[in-house]
């Protein structure tokens, strides 16, 4: 059900500030840059996800097969980058509206997308557990390609 909703929801949150924000009289370019980025990225995510029958009770595609050289899970690396790209938009626009370090390049939002990447990265390594004990070949794709940041792939070692 998560999955069904994963796609869906940061659009609608992330629309109701940048409609507020016109309510109460102080639009913000920013607010609204990260409403359209939000919302093309749910638009894609979501034409995926039902494209492959993510909304037809089927289990997800992708858990099947392993589709991936550079990256073993790139959806999640790139997922957790646009949050930080966010959070890097809300600290330039306190900078520059005076905030200084504290409070302005490094405030308490921060904890949102660091959480966000604990979540992640918690979560990758459930997974991946799990893949791994269902897939003997996967320990072998383990060993070739990066987790999450995208990297050209490793080789293999020759066995002997």
């Amino acid at each position: 059900m998560v999955d069904r909703l994963w796609s869906i929801v940061p659009a609608i949150y992330v629309w109701i500030f940048a409609i507020d924000a016109v309510v109460v009289g102080r639009p913000d370019a920013r607010l609204f840059l990260m409403a359209v980025l939000v919302t093309l990225w749910a638009a894609r995510l979501t034409f995926n996800f039902a494209r492959k029958g993510g909304y037809t009770g089927m289990e997800d595609y992708r858990w099947a097969i392993l589709l991936f050289r550079y990256s073993r899970h790139p959806n999640f690396f790139f997922e957790q980058a646009q949050w930080w790209a966010f959070y890097g938009l809300g600290t330039a626009a306190a900078v520059s509206a005076g905030a200084g370090l504290w409070g302005g390049a490094l405030n308490g939002l921060i904890a949102g997308a660091a959480l966000l990447t604990v979540l992640f990265i918690g979560s990758t390594i459930f997974t991946e557990s799990i893949s791994a004990s269902k897939y003997p070949a996967y320990r072998d794709y383990q060993r070739t390609t990066s987790m999450l940041v995208p990297w050209p792939p490793r080789r293999r070692a020759p066995r002997h």
